[in-house]
């Protein structure tokens, strides 16, 4: 018989058997109720409890993002049907055209190697240089660093290089490009062979060729890359440059009469083509026309150089006596030009101009010459020239002669931020002033 205030033993060894998961729970609640209200370990799974304010919220940001993505796919549905004749692969390499490339460091190179072949030319090109060759066309910045490399096949490799884009072309072939500072953005081909072509900062460009209905035509692109307007000529065109701004273009041209012969010096306004301005010169042969900041431009001739407003009135000129005309050169800011003395006294003539015609200095040498360079704006010096012998000499703007280098390798120079770069066959470097 067991005492009063003891258990049987086997109801004590059932109660202790009893607990959350086989007996009752402890408390008032029973056992599931407490599996529905807080989600406890059920057979090893854990789940978590809800919580019906957050629940609200996400879904009124799934609706939320619906939407957008619905209005999304709408407006650019209604895109498509507005503008999809413009939507083009050419309209999207047209997206990257004026990026920037990475910059190096503004220390600037020392030197740069490179593959050249000798019919290369050498452009200035932003803060750096383009080098344009008959199997392809580099562009390097101020650092040395190549912003793009492409292939070409021109046979007479030349170019117009303008602060933001070269465009380069085979003279007489029939394709040209035009690159930015990442990519070739244009890659055209001519029925005729090209004359001459010209490229301005906002990209717009015209290129001049022989034609089957006039003896030239010049077309006239805008910065869409799209044709707007071609101007025909039944005189010799020997040269063509359009605006820095690409508002205006200039064509120069010959023409004969009887035992006599003309030039014609015409200004074109975008979107005519009637002459804004005419100038007409009796026995004298253009050579080429350069334009420059703010719209002036100028001309030269076999016996004179010719400087125009932008609105194509004579602002400057200087004539070229007892001399033949050996070679130019013009920047955005000023053209140089060298002339072989006739007289009995010989040797080479070095001039200097600014934009508006007025001569900055001359310089006289006895070295027989290989070309002539113009400064960058904000240059110290006047312009560059290279002697047969290799010697690459600066013109300060007082006339005085400054050694570069004697490296007889050197086929060209052209003035960066980094300084005046010497441009050889393999390598470009900079030099300094040798003492």
């Amino acid at each position: 018989m067991p005492k009063a205030n003891e258990r049987p033993k086997r109801q004590k060894k059932q109660d202790e058997n009893k607990g959350p998961e086989n007996g009752k729970a402890f408390g008032k609640r029973n056992a599931s109720k407490e599996l529905a209200e807080h989600k406890i370990r059920v057979d090893g799974e854990i789940k978590r409890p809800k919580n019906t304010y957050y629940e609200k919220v996400s879904e009124r940001y799934r609706i939320f993002a619906f939407a957008v993505v619905l209005s999304l796919a709408l407006l650019a549905g209604a895109l498509m049907i507005v503008y999809g004749e413009h939507i083009t692969y050419d309209n999207f390499v047209y997206l990257i055209r004026d990026l920037d490339s990475v910059k190096g460091s503004s220390d600037g190179f020392t030197t740069v190697n490179y593959t050249s072949d000798e019919s290369a030319i050498y452009k200035p090109f932003r803060e750096g240089f383009a080098v344009i060759g008959s199997k392809n066309v580099v562009l390097y910045d101020e650092t040395g660093v190549v912003l793009c490399s492409e292939k070409e096949n021109f046979s007479y490799p030349y170019a117009s290089a303008s602060d933001k884009y070269v465009l380069a072309y085979d003279v007489g072939g029939n394709s040209y490009s035009i690159y930015s500072s990442v990519t070739r953005v244009v890659k055209k081909t001519t029925e005729k062979p090209i004359i001459s072509a010209s490229v301005s900062d906002e990209g717009s460009y015209i290129v001049t060729t022989e034609s089957t209905d006039a003896k030239y035509v010049t077309e006239v692109y805008n910065s869409d890359f799209k044709r707007i307007m071609s101007i025909y000529k039944d005189k010799y065109v020997i040269d063509s440059t359009i605006g820095k701004d690409g508002g205006t273009f200039v064509i120069v041209s010959v023409a004969e009469s009887g035992a006599e012969f003309f030039a014609e010096v015409a200004l074109y306004k975008d979107g005519s083509d009637t002459a804004l301005a005419s100038h007409t010169y009796s026995m004298t042969m253009p050579i080429s026309v350069s334009s420059y900041e703010g719209g002036n431009f100028s001309v030269l001739f076999d016996d004179s150089i010719r400087f125009f407003s932008g609105d194509g009135k004579l602002i400057g000129e200087k004539q070229i006596k007892d001399a033949r005309v050996t070679f130019f050169d013009s920047r955005s800011n000023g053209a140089v030009l060298v002339c072989e003395n006739l007289n009995i006294n010989g040797g080479y003539t070095f001039m200097s101009f600014d934009k508006n015609g007025k001569e900055i200095c001359s310089a006289n040498t006895e070295s027989k010459l290989s070309g002539v360079y113009a400064p960058s704006e904000g240059s110290s010096y006047a312009g560059y020239f290279i002697s047969i012998e290799g010697e690459l000499t600066a013109v300060s703007p007082d006339g005085k002669l400054v050694l570069l280098t004697e490296d007889k390798s050197v086929k060209a120079i052209t003035d960066t931020s980094s300084g005046p770069v010497a441009m050889a066959p393999t390598k470009a470097y900079l030099v300094s002033d040798k003492k």
